[in-house]
């Protein structure tokens, strides 16, 4: 089925026409941060004749082809055009699935490919148009929730299980420092 059936896109503003102060602008940090379920500061609130974000708005970096769902923390900051943010009914379409299927799904990934083959670059970039042409399967809603849910889950475990790893290099490492400086 078309995405563009599903949700309605938008974009955001143009922050060269519009300059944007750095602490509101939702950055790539942000939607990884979204994306792995990890706490970062709350967002001071932004001008409201701008294009901003709100908590659990489905939003898509069409520079790094991903997709997050906003958390709370970044809710009010100003999305620029480097992103599209989609409306969607979450009766219809579970925000989580339609990241999963962005983000993982080899189908939709070769579309992507191919439909950004026009691009320099190596990684095929996306667009508004891009995503709207998108061919995904929805299943039932209970389906897409249940592999929605689970796919936020395994993005917060592998997100936590890279800072357990930061912690036992550094935990290494002062052990070796200490040893060191005993000798």
């Amino acid at each position: 089925m078309i995405l563009n059936d599903y949700i309605s896109l938008s974009a955001g503003v143009n922050t060269t026409r519009n300059p944007v102060s750095e602490d509101i602008l939702y950055s790539l940090e942000d939607l990884e941060r979204d994306l792995m379920g990890c706490a970062g500061n709350k967002a001071p609130e932004a001008d409201e004749s701008l294009p901003t974000v709100s908590e659990g708005d489905f939003v898509v970096s069409l520079i790094r082809n991903k997709a997050s769902v906003v958390s709370e923390n970044n809710a009010g900051k100003v999305i620029s055009t480097n992103y599209i943010k989609a409306t969607l009914d979450e009766n219809v379409v579970d925000p989580w699935y339609l990241c999963y299927c962005i983000n993982e799904d080899e189908d939709v990934k070769k579309q992507i490919m191919y439909e950004g083959q026009s691009t320099t670059t190596n990684m095929a970039r996306l667009s508004m148009a891009t995503v709207k042409k998108l061919e995904i399967a929805f299943p039932d809603i209970e389906v897409q929730r249940l592999i929605g849910s689970t796919y936020k889950e395994v993005m917060h475990l592998s997100y936590l299980n890279r800072e357990k790893e930061k912690q036992l290099r550094s935990s290494i490492g002062a052990v070796l420092k200490n040893f060191k400086t005993k000798e």
